[in-house]
C-alpha cells in the first residue's frame, strides 16, 4: 500500500507531529497538489512500470480524525483533499487503485460521513473509497 499524506512544508501550513515535523495541514493550493500527485504518480509508472503500479493500492491520508493528524480533524477539507487526490491519480490512469483513509478508533460518524461522502460523489464507484 502506498500511503499519500503529511504534505510539504513550501505547499502547506505549519502544524506538524513528531520530532521530525511531519506536516499535517491541507496544501495551500490544491492546483499545485493535483500536479504534485500527478507527477509522483507519472513517476512510479515510469520506475517501476504500469503492470506493477496497478497491483498497489494508493491510500490517501492515515486518521484524519485524529487532530494530531489532521489539521482541526476538519472533513470537509479533507474531502477536498481525497476528491483532488483521487482525480489526479485517475486522470493518469483509471484502473489505479485508490481509498483511504485509515480511521482510528472512536465513534463511526467519520467513517460513516466519509463513506456517505464517497456514494454523493463517487455514486458508480464508491468502492474506490
Amino acid at each position: 500500500m502506498l500511503k499519500l499524506d503529511l504534505c510539504p512544508s513550501l505547499a502547506s501550513g505549519s502544524q506538524t507531529i513528531f520530532a521530525w515535523e511531519g506536516n499535517v495541514t491541507p496544501p495551500k493550493d490544491y492546483k499545485k497538489w493535483e500536479m504534485l500527485i500527478k507527477t509522483v504518480t507519472i513517476h512510479f509508472i515510469d520506475r517501476y512500470g504500469i503492470e506493477e503500479v496497478l497491483t498497489w493500492p494508493f491510500e490517501i491520508w492515515n486518521e484524519p480524525n485524529l487532530v494530531n493528524f489532521w489539521k482541526d480533524t476538519d472533513k470537509e477539507e479533507y474531502f477536498k483533499l481525497y476528491r483532488v487526490t483521487v482525480n489526479a491519480i485517475k486522470s493518469v490512469n483509471k484502473e489505479l487503485k485508490v481509498g483511504g483513509p485509515a480511521i482510528c478508533g472512536g465513534s463511526d460518524e467519520w467513517i460513516t460521513d466519509f463513506l456517505t461522502f464517497c456514494m454523493w460523489k463517487y455514486p458508480t464507484n464508491a468502492y474506490e473509497c
